[in-house]
Parts: structure tokens; sequence; C-alpha cells
């Protein structure tokens, strides 16, 4: 079994308009790969969370996430030959 972990911040610098929030925005974000499956989770500086789910099978990858901060979530597959 092959397995993998990993974990992202990102921090940048947002200018805003007029009577907007503005500053340092950042994101963490942690992710696993077990099998061909792939969990990740993550949060940005408002504590919206993402989740992300996929699988691969050969040249088929199938995933679904859901990021509140978009208020959506999206399902598809790639396939690649």
């Amino acid at each position: 079994a092959v397995a993998g972990f990993a974990v992202d911040a990102t921090f940048a610098s947002d200018n805003a308009e007029d009577h907007e929030k503005s500053g340092i925005t950042y994101a963490v974000n942690a992710s696993t790969s077990l099998n061909g499956f792939g969990l990740s989770l993550g949060v940005d500086q408002d504590m919206k969370p993402t989740v992300g789910l996929s699988k691969s099978m050969g040249g088929l990858s199938l995933y679904a996430g859901y990021d509140a901060a978009d208020n959506g979530g999206k399902v598809g597959a790639t396939l690649s030959f």
C-alpha cells in the first residue's frame, strides 16, 4: 500500500475596497491518501471548512468536494489514457 500525508498553509495579503475587511488571509489544508483513496480537509481564516474525497482506479479518477466559502461543491470524474 502506498500512503501519503501533506499539510499546506497559504498566507496572502488582501487589499480591500473602502469599508471592507483587509489584511492577511490564510488557509490550512491537510490531505492524505491510501490505496487510491484521497481525503483532504481544510479551513480558512473565517473557519469555513473545505472537504474533498477522491478515488483513483487506473486511468479513471472520481472526486467530490465541498467548500463552505463558495457555498457549494462539485462532483466529477477524470479519464486519462
